[in-house]
């Protein structure tokens, strides 16, 4: 008995204290299926899904925060195979004159969805930024349980359970998640935030690519601090009152650095986005990083089978070889990490150079091949449009060096906006090696493929300030 009075007196004691640092909310968002891992050319097209939930956070001190709580979230993939047509068949009826003729073959196209629905526990940790305008980066783990009707429903007792084990997917999982948000405080016990983040998984779910879910997610949400919480500024903090945040986005301007046929790669135009956030050292100079989406790949316009990489036609491929357009696809996320000057009072010119890890999100290939079949009498042109995976020829992850330079026009009381240009130089050889290839290839790959990227972009630079 005194010692359960002396556990209440001690819990009464610190739970004001410790209470304080908690927040509660929900968030609701939207994310976009992401195959991971998968095997094979059939691609799976990103497609949109609901995420939300609610959360609580407890911060320790005044840079962590431990971060739980529960969300539903959809995952719908779509895989879209259009079959060989026949757009022109000419019969030649003399040297001067000939007949078109409409294919009787009509093209065929196969759809198939797919839907996985998930409870989700996640565990975060998070390293947190002061001021009204805080960001929050980390990451952690989750687990998950299959929710799918078809699969915990009353539906799955039509099937025995010899099928049940052998053609369902697995009703648990887990993955990791790396997270990241915006917020803004509203007043003392008040806040909104939008945040992102990219999860994977552990088990395979869709057998005949065997294909990793994962997702990139954007959800907007709420907390609120029952509890009275005064907030604390570090008044001589002088680094944390001069922080930065950059949301960006632009054009990027991709190719590859080939070893082998470097003229038959072609470059590619993108997107580009991100928040980064610099961090003052000295009184010109800052250390920038922060997380961007990249788009990145190449173009091939060849006579050739592959759609990937440029090959040669063997021997026996050189009578009637396919004429190939492709665009290269090759998504990453990317994490800089570089020093930044300022030089300037009014107008601000930044130089910045260091170095990127970039982790692979997607790879594919589109476009089309055309074959011209000759005859004695006339001849035939054959067309496929073609989306193929290609993930599983290239590495996870890609790193190398990059310089920018960013010119900041000062407009609002509260930031500037800036207009930059960054060129990044991949050092790391993106094609796997042969050795951790799944399924060996019909055909020797002897290129070395390396990243190039220049991108435009504009954005804001808002001084995070504490008040």
């Amino acid at each position: 008995m005194k010692h359960l009075c002396l556990f209440l007196f001690i819990f009464l004691i610190t739970a004001p204290v410790f209470s304080q640092h908690f927040t509660f909310g929900f968030e609701n968002g939207i994310n976009f299926s992401n195959l991971r891992q998968s095997q094979g050319n059939t691609h799976y097209a990103a497609q949109p899904g609901p995420v939300n939930g609610i959360f609580a956070k407890y911060e320790p001190v005044q840079w962590l925060v431990l971060q739980s709580g529960v969300n539903f979230t959809s995952f719908y993939f779509n895989q879209n195979v259009y079959s060989y047509y026949y757009p022109d068949y000419y019969y030649w009826l003399s040297p001067s004159s000939y007949q078109p003729t409409s294919s009787m073959i009509a093209p065929t196209y196969f759809h198939d969805e797919s839907k996985f629905s998930f409870l989700r526990l996640p565990l975060l940790v998070k390293f947190k930024t002061q001021g009204r305008l805080s960001t929050e980066f980390g990451g952690g783990a989750y687990y998950a349980v299959l929710t799918n009707d078809e699969f915990r429903g009353k539906d799955k007792d039509i099937r025995n359970e010899e099928y049940q084990n052998e053609q369902f997917p697995p009703m648990n999982d887990w993955g990791w998640i790396m997270a990241g948000s915006l917020n803004y405080r509203v007043t003392g016990r008040w806040n909104i935030f939008a945040s992102g983040q990219i999860t994977t998984v552990h088990e395979t779910y869709i057998d005949n690519v065997e294909g990793k879910i994962g997702s990139t997610e954007f959800t907007f949400g709420v907390g609120y601090k029952p509890f009275k919480n005064e907030f604390r500024a570090s008044k001589n903090d002088s680094a944390n009152q001069k922080m930065k945040i950059i949301p960006h986005a632009g054009i990027n301007i991709s190719s590859t650095r080939s070893t082998e046929n470097k003229d038959k790669y072609l470059s590619s135009t993108a997107l580009s986005m991100g928040v980064s956030v610099n961090f003052p050292i000295g009184p010109n100079v800052s250390l920038l990083t922060g997380s961007w989406f990249e788009q990145k790949g190449y173009g091939l316009n060849y006579n050739g089978n592959y759609s990937f990489i440029y090959l040669p036609p063997k021997e026996f491929e050189t009578q009637n070889p396919p004429s190939t357009i492709s665009d290269v696809s090759i998504d990453y996320l990317t994490f800089p990490f570089m020093f930044d000057f300022a030089f300037g009072k009014k107008l601000k010119s930044n130089i910045s150079f260091g170095a990127y890890y970039s982790w692979l999100q997607n790879a594919f290939s589109q476009g089309e091949r055309i074959v011209t079949n000759n005859y004695g009498q006339g001849y035939q042109v054959m067309k496929e449009y073609f989306t193929e995976n290609q993930e599983q020829w290239f590495k996870t992850s890609d790193a190398g060096f990059m310089l920018g330079y960013r010119l900041e026009i000062p407009v609002f009381r509260w930031g500037s906006i800036f207009v930059a240009a960054n060129r990044s130089l991949g050092a790391v050889d993106i094609l796997k090696n042969i050795d951790d290839l799944q399924t060996l290839p019909q055909f020797s790959i002897e290129d070395k493929m390396y990243n190039r990227s220049t991108t435009v972009m504009m954005g804001l630079t808002i001084p995070v300030t504490q008040k």
